[in-house]
């Protein structure tokens, strides 16, 4: 496509053809204008007028959002009949928009207070009553209207138009009486509903489960990934003193674009449950990390060696630095492993519809595969050795899942034919009965590491928060076990050396270093997946 030459407030430009005002602003002078209704994910409908422009030559002030850039167009985003255009626009919105900024949730990230301060800056000229809505109109599962804040900027509307394609809300009556209004019994259940307060600028929409919780201002921000399935949306994690209380998505064109499913949003309050384990055991008995792991290798020198049979049962919830160091450990004890507790890898290619959800509820099935775990006997022959009295030492690293994948009933019918058995967990579950040492495990927003989602993309999150009690990452655990055979696997600790050392010895991971990963995931072996499918 061919590129067109403007200029904008006395700088050149150049961008391709079809380019807008609004973006060759964004895209090459970093310059923002302001906006309600456009959004990079949504069709441009330009109706919220906030973005306007005067360009020389044209008799009228025009949206920025929707003018496409022209051959030697002269742009300008700053002249007093611009600014007046937009602080007029900003007016009229602000006409009937209730004045209850201190008791709303979007506070803080609200582009009307946002705008007010660079655009507006008016004394009120309002001397009729203003217009009143409904104010709280419930949406259930997950989102509260209130029409009164709505400035009609319709990006909820094209949203449940464009994205989801279920069309559950509109633009009901005409002049300063419409107002957004939901279909049927206003419910709002399409699985992205949660992106609908997200999107919106002006707090008209807000969440069920984030209201009143904290003022945003309060929040720390963190990047992480999802871990609800195998897509491997990009997140922001928001904390306040240590406590995770709200999940955004983060923008990555190659992953989740700018959403989110309701699943994965909602999905953190198991990082905050109130079943979180937060001491080992030794024996159902609380103790100390240091009394657990010392009876952990202990026990496992001596399983070791009288050459007793080692089992290992991973989890694709893992990330790809703990299950190498679990490797390691299953290596030095000379045993087997698996992590197919339930039948994710055979549907991490499986979508539950054409947006982002898939069948795999776990975001390391990749990995764990790469990784070489599901090259082990699986988790049924593992159990059938155990009760023919061939395996001393099972190690289990996610007992939560392992029990809700329904695994504990079959293991506690061998219980008695295993010697020694260990188990990692983040919460209270029904399996923790049957080990002899419990150690508390870190969840993904308490730990760094990677996944590798379905197509091969290896992306990093971060350590958002401090972990509970003492409950350690995985790896670090794991590594502690591990340098009791050899003192150089201490480092694994760290999960920067344990992926440096999984890329080593990794050919799909190639020179891929944790320092290189960038920010939109790193794609090895692309092509390699098996073709997509919706289940």
């Amino acid at each position: 496509m061919a590129d067109v030459t403007l200029t904008i407030d006395g700088q050149s430009v150049t961008v391709p053809q079809g380019t807008t005002i609004l973006q060759a602003a964004k895209m090459r002078l970093g310059m923002e204008l302001p906006h309600y209704c456009y959004h990079p994910g949504l069709s441009i409908a330009g109706n919220c007028r906030i973005c306007l422009v005067e360009v020389e030559k044209m008799p009228k002030l025009v949206t920025g959002c929707s003018t496409q850039c022209g051959e030697g167009m002269v742009v300008h985003t700053q002249s007093a009949r611009a600014k007046e255009g937009r602080g007029g626009v900003l007016e009229i919105m602000l006409t009937n928009h209730p004045l209850d900024c201190p008791i709303c949730d979007q506070a803080g990230e609200c582009k009307l207070q946002d705008y007010y301060m660079t655009v507006g800056m008016h004394d009120n000229h309002v001397v009729f009553p203003k217009v009143h809505k409904k104010k709280i109109v419930p949406l259930p599962p997950h989102i509260v209207l209130d029409q009164e804040r709505c400035i009609l900027c319709s990006r909820c509307v094209r949203f449940c138009q464009e994205i989801t394609k279920t069309n559950e809300l509109t633009i009901a009556m005409r002049g300063t009486h419409s107002e957004i209004e939901a279909a049927g019994d206003g419910t709002i259940d399409n699985g992205y509903a949660g992106n609908l307060h997200e999107i919106c600028p002006v707090g008209a929409l807000t969440s069920t489960d984030f209201r009143f919780q904290a003022r945003v201002w309060w929040l720390k921000s963190h990047k992480s990934v999802c871990p609800g399935c195998s897509t491997g949306c990009n997140t922001w994690v928001d904390d306040r003193r240590g406590e995770v209380k709200r999940l955004r998505a983060r923008e990555n064109a190659s992953v989740n674009q700018w959403w989110l499913c309701d699943e994965g949003r909602y999905g953190y309050k198991s990082i905050n449950a109130p079943d979180r384990l937060k001491t080992a055991r030794v024996k159902k008995t609380d103790a100390t990390s240091g009394t657990a792991i010392g009876e952990v290798w202990a026990r496992l020198k001596t399983i070791a060696a009288k050459k007793g049979g080692f089992a290992g049962i991973a989890s694709a919830q893992a990330s790809n630095e703990d299950l190498f160091v679990f490797r390691r450990l299953v290596a030095h004890m000379g045993g087997v492993a698996d992590f197919r507790i339930d039948d994710s890898l055979t549907k991490t290619q499986t979508r539950v519809d054409e947006i982002l959800r898939r069948a795999d509820k776990n975001p390391n099935t990749t990995g764990a595969k790469l990784l070489g775990f599901g090259d082990g006997p699986g988790v049924e022959a593992i159990l059938k050795s155990a009760a023919e009295g061939k395996i001393s030492a099972l190690y289990v690293l996610d007992a939560d899942r392992f029990d809700a994948a329904g695994w504990t009933d079959k293991l506690r019918a061998v219980r008695t034919k295993i010697e020694f058995v260990v188990m990692h967990a983040t919460r209270e579950c029904g399996a923790l009965d049957l080990a002899d040492v419990v150690l508390p495990a870190a969840t993904y927003a308490e730990k760094d590491g990677t996944f590798t989602n379905y197509e091969g993309r290896v992306q990093r999150f971060w350590r958002a928060i401090r972990p509970i009690g003492d409950a350690r990452a995985d790896g670090a655990w794991l590594a502690t076990i591990c340098a009791e055979f050899d003192a150089a696997d201490a480092a694994l600790a760290k999960p920067a050396a344990a992926f440096n050392a999984v890329a080593s010895e990794t050919p799909a991971l190639g020179d891929l270093r944790w320092e290189m990963i960038p920010a939109e995931g790193a794609l090895i072996a692309p092509g390699a997946a098996p073709k997509d499918k919706v289940g």
